[in-house]
């Protein structure tokens, strides 16, 4: 029995682990995905690059399952680049649905993170206020078809208490941020 246990174990290395994939949002050292990963006492590997779109953002899912399949649950936090780029809200859409229905080709649980409310957090950014207000809709417009369209995954829907004051630009989170958005992840993912 030990030995076919062992063949087992060697032939399904399923682990506990947690891809991460998505922009600078999930990129930082010590951000909410560590300690997201950390309150449930898990394992990650984080493939985030800041400045990416969806579409890169599937190819790099792609890329890191072929390397490793063995993760427990992929989550996937993106669409605001999209939001800030001229890509069509749809084609956000598809290649977050692609990348769900990838990880359940594989096994993988998909776990979709919406992000904050742009029109609470998106302000006094960087750029002008009629670029931010066009690009925060167009994140919002994207943000929408997450939560109404997806399928086959589960949604963290969007954070309702974060302000501009939780964030360095209107845009990146600073610790506060970090904190507070790893709560709302940990306290909707355990619901």
């Amino acid at each position: 029995l030990l030995t076919i246990a062992l063949l087992f174990s060697i032939a399904n290395p399923q682990t506990d682990k947690i891809l991460f994939v998505g922009d600078s949002m999930t990129s930082y050292k010590g951000g909410w995905h560590h300690q997201f990963a950390k309150k449930l006492g898990r394992e990650y590997i984080n493939v985030s690059i800041p400045g990416k779109r969806t579409e890169w953002m599937k190819s790099k899912l792609i890329q890191t399952i072929k390397l490793d399949p063995y993760f427990k649950t992929c989550v996937i936090y993106g669409g605001i680049n999209d939001g800030f780029s001229y890509v069509k809200p749809e084609s956000a859409l598809k290649n977050v649905q692609d990348m769900v229905d990838i990880c359940n080709q594989h096994g993988i649980e998909p776990v979709v993170i919406v992000g904050y409310d742009a029109k609470k957090v998106m302000v006094n950014t960087v750029y002008s206020k009629e670029k931010t207000e066009f690009h925060s809709n167009r994140y919002a417009k994207i943000q929408k078809l997450f939560v109404t369209q997806l399928k086959n995954c589960k949604i963290i829907p969007i954070e309702v208490n974060l302000t501009r004051a939780d964030t360095d630009d209107g845009i990146h989170f600073k610790a506060s941020g970090h904190r507070k958005f790893a709560e709302w992840v940990y306290q909707n993912y355990t619901k």
